[in-house]
């Protein structure tokens, strides 16, 4: 018996009740199932439409599944796990999608997205040598309680899931007043423009470049186009109640490939969905790995997941020009569907070779060759994708590092070694989820040990997460992607390294050390707080804080080395470093039930809310939207009166408004140009970017104008600039009249469809 299988022996009590490999792996199936519809059933219990749902899982499984698990199988050793095979299989069908819709996208065929899917699966089965790998490869066998605690894991995610489908309704009731949150129909209005044109140019500016990370809005729209459903209702109900428990499995898979563990899987996907990260000031919260309110974070977590699923069998020895091309691609996919995803794992490779030059020089050639492939992916994908900006993405450690709990508590500082300390300090708290991976830096050995470049990896892109936000400043904080982004990695570590130190133990010290760890990290959650009373301008009350609650997982450690007899260093680390996870337990304990940790609306409470208020929507303004939908040509350009989330703004306009473009499904004119890739090139601090006037005055001019005073020679311009359509926000300019120069079509309480007649 391996250390690995006696490992999850030691911690699986009595014989299994599924007697054969082939039961167990259809037990697998069927709580896999059932975790899935039951997560999709939620969203229909919050309006997704049942014949909508039953066409996305069809064009999902047979078109994007079951190709990317074919893929898979051809990519992987021969040994592998059903779970692995599942989500890996998801983020190839997920990377292949995205290519096959920009194609269909450009030519305004779903035909064309479904059928080269189609070939994909025929000349995968169809070539001898692919349909070999396929067949020769092999699962391996889980214990049957993993599906249950992922299963239970994947419970984390439904408080945000259900305060995001309660916010962002698919249809709003007559005549209430819509406040969802600000960025969601940006996120649709992305998907209608991958659904019906490609990539070619941003969905609510006409002439601006589409450099952003759209690979997950390419993904939807290939769901959207085939199965001939809303684009709103992917975006807002059928992608995040599909991605909340895949993520959850992602990660469990990842830490099988990595540790061959049950046990560890499972304190993975538990440390990701149910804490926080070190807490030592008794504040209630928590923060999953994904979020229903980025629709980018949770498909880049699914690729992030198998590249580096590649990435460990090609460190282990499984390599080849298969799995090199895997590396590319996949990194390429990463990076497409989120900007922060890739870094990480070229900054984890860049430190494996270091190490590896001093420790492992046999592996300094494999490990090199891996990192040439990702810093290649990341040029393509600067280029290609990005078209060279950088996101609105700045350097400035000064401004980054005021935002965490040490420099926030004291009212903020500009003194020199402060910002040091705090910087320092942000960076450890950041990487706090994976404490006891410092476990395997203990060990020796060439598998996960000191002398692993896996490691290394692992250790690197946690430790790029966590410094990348003391040193950038982004629109939005958006720099704390990075952070997110490290999270499932994270918790990976600390299960390889809590995995590590459980396989010499006997079940007595385990649970000692559990028990210590679980009342020493409750004592620094606690205590600290209670005694100290951090005030603006007294720094050395919050790092005395800070020192208190790292005491007290010290203290638990000491004891704990000091009542066993063997591995008295490994038991230390291990059991100080598991009291400082559970202070984010603790924490995210703290924040059940707790309002405001949660998912919360825009609504402002105590103020009068009509629909003029900022960032509210009514049924009858996406009403006029559809209508133009279904009765315009795919590349009609519609032009608004609206640009601002505020109807009639009095002092800044928030130009956070995409609702037309994105019900609409067409190129505007001009709309929002909020997160435009012109703005987030010029303002990246604060809220500027929110508020920022527009670039093209000229245009804006053009536009504008055409509602307040109409003429014949506007009329020109605006038809030689493909203008067809003009939706008429009645809150934002109640007496508009474009006759003789445009025909009325469509009027409802909230907003008015003209046509643009030909000059």
């Amino acid at each position: 018996m391996t250390h690995v299988a006696a490992a999850d022996a030691a911690l699986t009590p009595g014989r299994p009740w599924i007697p054969t490999d082939r039961a167990r792996s259809a037990w697998i199936a069927v709580v896999t199932g059932a975790l899935l519809a039951g997560f999709l059933g939620l969203a229909v219990h919050t309006g997704l439409p049942v014949g909508s749902l039953l066409r996305l899982v069809a064009v999902l499984v047979v078109l994007q599944w079951l190709p990317g698990v074919l893929i898979w199988r051809c990519i992987r050793p021969r040994s592998g796990w059903l779970l692995e095979d599942l989500t890996c299989g998801f983020a190839c069908g997920f990377t292949l999608s995205v290519p096959v819709q920009v194609l269909g996208g450009l030519a305004d065929s779903p035909l064309l997205s479904a059928a080269i899917p189609v070939a994909c699966i025929v000349g995968l089965l169809a070539v001898p040598q692919t349909r070999r790998r396929i067949r020769q490869a092999r699962c391996r066998q889980t214990t049957w309680w993993l599906p249950l605690v992922l299963v239970v894991a994947s419970l984390g995610t439904v408080r945000d899931l259900w305060g995001y489908f309660t916010q962002n309704e698919l249809r709003w009731p007559s005549g209430a007043i819509g406040f969802p949150h600000v960025d969601q129909y940006f996120q649709v209005a992305l998907t209608q423009a991958l659904r019906y044109r490609g990539p070619r140019t941003w969905p609510m500016i006409q002439g601006e470049s589409f450099e952003y990370h759209w690979f997950a809005h390419a993904w939807m729209g290939h769901l959207s186009a085939v199965a001939n459903v809303p684009a709103a209702d992917v975006v807002l109900r059928f992608a995040p109640a599909l991605l909340a428990p895949l993520c959850t499995l992602a990660i469990g898979a990842l830490a099988l490939r990595i540790t061959g563990s049950s046990a560890a899987a499972a304190v993975a996907v538990l440390l990701a969905m149910f804490s926080n990260s070190a807490t030592f000031w008794a504040s209630a919260g928590y923060q999953n790995p994904i979020t229903p309110l980025s629709p980018t974070l949770a498909p880049s977590l699914m690729v992030l997941m198998a590249l580096i699923a590649v990435l460990t069998f090609r460190l282990r020895g499984h390599r080849g020009p298969v799995g090199a091309c895997a590396v590319l691609v996949l990194a390429i996919s990463a990076v497409g569907a989120k900007g922060s995803a890739t870094p990480l794992v070229a900054a984890g490779l860049a430190l494996a070779l270091v190490i590896s030059a001093v420790w492992m020089r046999r592996m300094v050639r494999p490990v090199a060759t891996d990192l040439l492939l990702v810093l290649l992916a990341l040029v393509i994908a600067a280029k290609v994708i990005f078209g060279g900006s950088a996101d609105g993405l700045t350097l400035d450690p000064r401004q980054a590092v005021q935002a965490n709990w040490l420099l926030h508590s004291i009212g903020g500082s500009t003194t020199p070694w402060l910002l040091v300390v705090g910087g320092i300090f942000m960076v450890l708290w950041g990487m706090s989820r994976a404490a006891m991976g410092t476990v395997l830096l203990l060990s020796g050995d060439e598998h996960l040990g000191r002398r692993d470049p896996l490691v290394w990896l692992l250790i690197g892109a946690v430790g790029a997460g966590a410094v990348a936000p003391a040193l950038f400043v982004q629109a939005g904080a958006s720099q704390n992607y990075f952070r997110i982004q490290a999270i499932p990695i994270a918790v990976v570590l600390s299960a390889a390294g809590a995995m590590v130190w459980w396989r010499g133990q006997s079940r007595r010290v385990i649970a000692l050390g559990v028990l210590l760890a679980a009342v020493a990290g409750l004592a620094a959650y606690r205590i600290p707080s209670a005694l100290i009373k951090v005030e603006p301008g007294r720094p050395t009350r919050a790092l005395l804080l800070l020192a208190l609650g790292v005491a007290a997982c010290v203290l638990a450690g000491l004891i704990a080395a000091t009542l066993t007899r063997r591995q008295r260093l490994t038991t230390f680390v291990a059991v100080s470093t598991a009291a400082v996870l559970f202070t984010g337990i603790w924490s995210w304990a703290d924040s059940v039930g707790d309002s405001s940790a949660r998912i919360s609306s825009t609504h402002h409470a105590g103020k009068p809310r009509t629909a003029a208020w900022p960032g509210a929507v009514t049924q009858n303004q996406l009403d006029a939207a559809i209508y133009i939908s279904q009765h315009a040509g795919t590349n009609d350009v519609v032009m608004t009166n609206r640009h601002c989330s505020s109807a009639r703004p009095t002092r800044t306009c928030d130009s956070r408004r995409f609702l037309v473009a994105a019900y609409s499904g067409r190129q505007m004119l001009v709309e929002g140009w909020g997160y435009a890739p012109t703005i987030t090139a010029k303002y990246s601090k604060g809220r500027t970017m929110m508020t920022a006037p527009f670039y093209d005055p000229a245009l804006l001019q053009l536009n504008d104008q055409f509602f307040i005073d109409p003429t014949a020679a506007a009329q020109r311009r605006l038809w030689d600039l493909g203008v067809r359509w003009v939706y008429v926000d009645t809150l934002t300019d109640p007496g508009v009249d474009l006759a003789p120069y445009a025909t009325k079509e469509y009027s409802n309480p909230g907003a008015t469809v003209w046509r643009l007649n030909h000059p």
